[in-house]
């Protein structure tokens, strides 16, 4: 059918710029079937492989079998914009008004022929027809359509293979589309839920607050994170759930997606890291033991919830303490519960045995046996006399240093092997130490040693003693609380690797 205008004779100036700004492949035909013009999109279908210079006639274009049929279409459309002219060519073979497209086989750069499908619209131009012709690829739309379903068939394979549940529903709520695992948990195939909603699934307290996470979504135009709770064959699962519009090629919302992921066993974890938490810190010392003199504090900074490191002060007689210090190798759970079973029987043992060497001996005979494989601990036990001012030590594979008040660095190193790695281990106990009034012992962790500075520098055991000698003014527990956020600080936005532990016993 012709294109009626006000102002006809601009027509073909509008159409060739149309045309060219088209994505589709277009040409401009006069009533003689000689080309006018092309767009680039045509241009490029057609390649080189034909000209496609204005007065071109388009039966070059054609293959000859075709010319026929295609002459005759044009006639046809021709007469169908004009009465008198449909008049004269009664004798077209194709009935007028029963064709606006056509397919036939044009030139191809890459095989002799290439199926196209030719559309047309007549137009007007300073009294002169001419034919606006779109080309349709048949092979392109083709191609392109498979390209599609295999995009289509690698998305569904994603989604049922992924350890998450996806759907995704209309504004219904009517779900168009389940993975497998959906399917799974909730017992109902892909095909009989496309007539389903969220009260045909779940209970309709379930069912409603669905309703409302999806109505928030509809309503705001953006993707929303919820935590939801469903219930499961084994009992009330908790998801988060990723839920997004589904939107049209116009940004018209026509759907809600959805990706929901389990977390209970996650909660579940996590709880048990709380209580473990929680027992692990009624473990530790409330407070330090005071005497006069004598100023001490101690404190944990554990690398995850738990930690593998362990402090103590054990009461062994009146005025006589033993400050113990260890590492598990590793930090978490496992490490932590080790720990544990470290205090309980350093505190049975020192219940009966008086000499540290003896009581180290006797611990490493039970840890042999029960750490984990390749575990080991290791750990320092100094016993405090305040009331001679004295000091005495056993280390097994873990050091210590006395410093003095007149600068002097003592250097404590172990006496033994570390803890569990030989069933038979002998450990030596250590000379007497003097306390004098200025003196620090401080016992300390690897992981406070083995800082890294933002300058991928050691921070070292001297620069821990460089602290706790350039704060010795400070109380104990200050000295302590400053080294260890200290470290935390110099780790910066970085995992922190190990758990950090740090005991510190001046006399003033």
């Amino acid at each position: 059918m012709s294109s009626r205008v006000e102002n006809p004779a601009a027509q073909l100036e509008i159409h060739g710029q149309l045309a060219e700004i088209s994505p589709w492949p277009m040409m401009i035909l006069d009533s003689r079937c000689l080309l006018v013009s092309s767009n680039s999109s045509c241009r490029k279908l057609l390649h080189s492989s034909i000209s496609l210079n204005p007065g071109t006639p388009f039966e070059q274009l054609i293959r000859e079998k075709d010319r026929p049929r295609i002459q005759d279409w044009f006639d046809n459309l021709i007469a169908e914009g004009n009465p008198q002219e449909r008049e004269s060519k009664a004798e077209v073979s194709i009935p007028p008004g029963s064709l606006k497209s056509i397919r036939c086989r044009l030139h191809s750069p890459i095989s002799r022929w290439r199926k196209i499908k030719l559309t047309a619209k007549q137009f007007v131009d300073a009294d002169q027809c001419y034919f606006l012709i779109c080309l349709d690829d048949a092979r392109h739309r083709i191609k392109n359509k498979k390209a599609i379903n295999k995009q289509r068939r690698l998305m569904l394979s994603l989604l049922d293979n992924t350890g998450a549940v996806a759907y995704a529903k209309d504004l219904r709520g009517q779900y168009l589309y389940i993975n497998s695992l959906f399917e799974e948990l909730f017992h109902v195939d892909r095909l009989s839920v496309k007539t389903m909603t969220d009260y045909d699934i779940f209970t309709d307290d379930v069912a409603r607050i669905f309703q409302k996470n999806d109505l928030n979504i509809v309503q705001s135009g953006e993707m929303q994170r919820t935590q939801e709770v469903v219930p499961h064959d084994d009992g009330l699962h908790t998801y988060i759930s990723v839920k997004f519009p589904l939107t049209d090629s116009n940004g018209e919302i026509f759907g809600i997606g959805g990706i929901s992921t389990d977390i209970t066993e996650q909660l579940h974890n996590q709880q048990e890291l709380q209580a473990a938490q929680a027992v692990q810190r009624l473990l530790y010392p409330d407070k330090s033991p005071s005497f006069a003199g004598y100023d001490m504090a101690g404190s944990v900074l554990p690398a995850e919830s738990v930690s593998g490191d362990y402090y103590d002060y054990i009461t062994v007689a009146p005025g006589r303490v033993v400050v113990a210090v260890g590492d598990v190798s590793g930090h978490g759970l496992g490490p932590a519960l080790e720990m544990v079973e470290v205090r309980s029987y350093l505190r049975a043992i020192l219940r009966t045995e008086v000499r540290l060497d003896v009581a180290m001996e006797c611990l490493n005979e039970f840890l042999y046996h029960d750490l984990r494989e390749c575990a080991f601990v290791t750990l320092f036990l100094a016993e405090i006399n305040f009331q001679t001012h004295s000091f005495h030590y056993v280390g097994a594979g873990h050091r210590a240093d006395f410093l003095k008040a007149n600068g002097d660095r003592i250097c404590l190193p172990s006496t033994g092997l570390m803890l569990g790695v030989d069933e038979r281990v002998n450990f030596q106990f250590s000379p007497q130490f003097v306390f004098e009034p200025g003196d620090q012992l401080i016992l300390s962790t690897d992981g406070i040693c083995e800082t890294m500075t933002p300058e991928k520098e050691l921070f070292g055991r001297e620069g821990m003693i460089d602290f706790v000698e350039a704060h010795r003014s400070e109380p104990a527990s200050e000295i302590v609380e400053r080294l260890l956020n200290t470290c935390q600080k110099l780790n910066g936005l970085e995992t922190q690797a190990d758990d950090m532990t740090a005991v510190l016993v001046k006399r003033i």
